[in-house]
């Protein structure tokens, strides 16, 4: 190893003339840019939050305007709902297991072997 320095002159890229009008078409294409950054850092919080004021009100009224097309639609009665245990829809909870929902206790060995031939045999049925 030595210890002469090597000469990377040839790579500075300040040495070609092409270089400063590269950097003079990057800063043109750029300019509108900084001038919009420019103009933000002098808004205040108070502007900045303005500035979403008109997007949140529409989608504020497209959701009101939804949520009331739903509930003039809506279907008030409950006649088809079934409640059978606290969690589950009734085609879920076997007959046998609605007891240990409704008492909320915890099933014993009998009443799960109960609750699985007779599951079995729905499906035998079906």
């Amino acid at each position: 190893m030595t210890d002469e320095r090597l000469d990377l002159s040839p790579l500075d890229p300040r040495e070609d003339a092409r270089f400063e009008r590269m950097v003079g078409s990057i800063t043109e294409r750029a300019r509108f840019e900084l001038a919009r950054r420019r103009g933000a850092q002098r808004q205040s919080v108070v502007e900045l939050v303005a500035g979403w004021a008109r997007p949140a009100l529409v989608a504020a009224a497209a959701v009101a305007g939804i949520s009331l097309t739903l509930l003039a639609t809506f279907d008030r009665t409950n006649a088809g709902v079934v409640v059978t245990g606290a969690y589950m829809p009734a085609s879920e909870v076997p007959a046998t297991a609605t007891s240990w929902y409704e008492e909320d206790r915890d099933p014993t060995v009998e009443d799960l072997l109960v609750s699985v031939s007779d599951v079995q045999g729905q499906g035998d049925d079906q």
